[in-house]
């Protein structure tokens, strides 16, 4: 539906657990920074704050202008921030707060500028099925979404989409030592779950 490679989609409950998956993966030492916005969701604002708290990690948020005059406002919100304890960048796709359309492709460009190794992580939740945005040639390194929202599949249904080269760095949330570390099924172990939920996307 949005062109990923299947190696590089795992199928999740919804975009929070999709990103606490990577939030919590990711392998942080003392000092790393975390570039969020002012306008992200707040459950992703509390994951990125504990994160905070655990690890020892820096939070910095990127001040989005609501009435931006271009998108270079927006771009160098995010940029200005980046030095070289920077690690990722969340940017918020679609704000749900406003429905504000944030320009992520030209942000990740200017960042990979600044240093390719930065994580880039889209939160997608709004986004996905609402506005015309070719997610297939993206570059973002990490989409996280819900496919109960705007694609209306049933509750209990999001998805990560992680470039291949990223998975082996990103622990799962659930332990599971069963699949190779390059593997996407491995960020895809729950326990239980309700099996027609996922059989409703065929």
């Amino acid at each position: 539906y949005l062109g990923f490679e299947k190696e590089e989609l795992a199928i999740t409950r919804n975009t929070t657990e999709s990103l606490n998956i990577v939030f919590n993966g990711i392998d942080w030492k003392k000092n790393d920074e975390i570039i969020i916005g002012n306008q992200d969701y707040g459950s992703m604002v509390e994951s990125i704050n504990q994160l905070a708290q655990r690890y020892h990690i820096k939070v910095k948020i990127a001040q989005i202008p609501i009435n931006p005059n271009n998108d270079e406002e927006i771009i160098s919100a995010y940029t200005q921030l980046i030095n070289k304890k920077s690690k990722l960048v969340l940017i918020t796709h679609l704000i749900n707060l406003s429905g504000q359309i944030i320009p992520i492709e030209k942000i990740n460009d200017q960042i990979k500028k600044i240093d390719h190794r930065i994580i880039t992580v889209s939160d997608s939740a709004h986004s996905v099925s609402q506005i015309d945005f070719d997610f297939k040639n993206s570059k973002i390194d990490i989409f996280a979404g819900s496919l109960h929202k705007w694609t209306c599949c049933s509750i209990g249904l999001g998805f990560l989409k992680i470039k291949k080269e990223l998975i082996p760095q990103i622990w799962p949330l659930f332990g599971d030592t069963n699949y190779p570390k390059d593997n996407i099924r491995k960020f895809e172990h729950f326990g239980t779950r309700p099996l027609q939920v996922y059989k409703a996307l065929n």
